[in-house]
């Protein structure tokens, strides 16, 4: 397509993907119809600029994920150290549980490395703010969202330019009794009818989920479990609250048979994936 004069100066503005693989596109003509497509298949969606312009942005959403090695040595651990900042080092130099240790300074390694790859910014470019019971978010810079989850043997980062939550968790055996006190009547009233196997399986989806949606609304578990329900209907992923279906994107994140992993966002645009080679030297 080709424009001239001024609607050549009005229509074609295409930002350059900055990292993070995001563009922007000001409507207009065939354009417009085009980006309502991409809108409409979740992979774009709609916001206004100053100018009352209607722009759609095509967002970023990429999940880093890790295996943590069975043993560290202090030697490794000391290195990780030095790869993050001084208030990091002094909140880990109590701990002397290497594994806890190790999962918090994988995480802070990880959001570092996705940011820089994804927006070119150095660590010593922007501050993290965690607030007590709420989520760590980027100070002072728009656009820039992260999550971290780890269980097991498995560190999970994901990270966009707009707000998600990701949670993993080890499968294991169902805990009913737990699921009595925590999850809705109706997801427990589903694992009941579930065979063992099945509702072994189920169990950790409804709580991967649960967990990513609360990290996703910030409030933690600060939110009852119970107070919304996840349904699982052939592959579609919704969460209600009463009859309500709630405007939130649910993707599961199938990074090792033996866990469960799912990312909660705002848009359905596909997750790009790509493993974090910390143990590489």
């Amino acid at each position: 397509m080709q424009f001239k004069g001024r609607t050549q100066k009005r229509y074609k503005q295409v930002f350059e993907r900055i990292n993070a693989n995001i563009f922007l596109i000001l409507l207009g003509g065939t354009l417009k119809v085009w980006l309502k497509g991409l809108a409409a298949a979740g992979i774009a969606r709609k916001t206004r600029a100053k100018t009352e312009d209607l722009i759609y942005i095509c967002s970023m959403l990429k999940l880093f994920y890790t295996r943590l090695p069975e043993k560290f040595d202090g030697g490794f651990l000391e290195r990780m150290r030095e790869r993050v900042l001084p208030e990091v080092r002094d909140e880990v130099a109590l701990c002397r549980n290497r594994s806890v240790v190790s999962r918090r300074l994988t995480g802070e390694i990880m959001v570092g490395e996705a940011i820089r790859q994804c927006w070119g910014l150095e660590r010593s470019a922007y501050s993290i703010v965690r607030p007590q019971g709420g989520k760590p978010y980027v100070e002072k810079r728009k656009g820039i969202f992260f999550n971290v989850s780890h269980s097991g043997d498995y560190v999970v980062c994901a990270v966009s330019d707009q707000d998600l939550g990701v949670d993993i968790e080890r499968r294991g055996k169902a805990r009913l009794g737990v699921a009595r006190r925590f999850f809705h009547p109706e997801e427990l009233a589903c694992l009941e009818r579930l065979p063992e196997d099945g509702r072994d399986r189920r169990f950790f989806d409804y709580w991967s989920v649960k967990e990513a949606f609360l990290k996703y609304v910030g409030t933690g578990l600060a939110r009852p479990l119970n107070s919304f329900r996840v349904e699982f209907s052939h592959d579609k992923i919704g969460v209600f609250e009463g009859d309500a279906l709630l405007p939130v994107c649910v993707r599961e994140c199938p990074v090792d048979g033996e866990y469960a992993c799912y990312l909660c966002s705002e848009s359905g645009e596909p997750v790009e994936w790509q493993e974090f080679a910390l143990w590489r030297e």
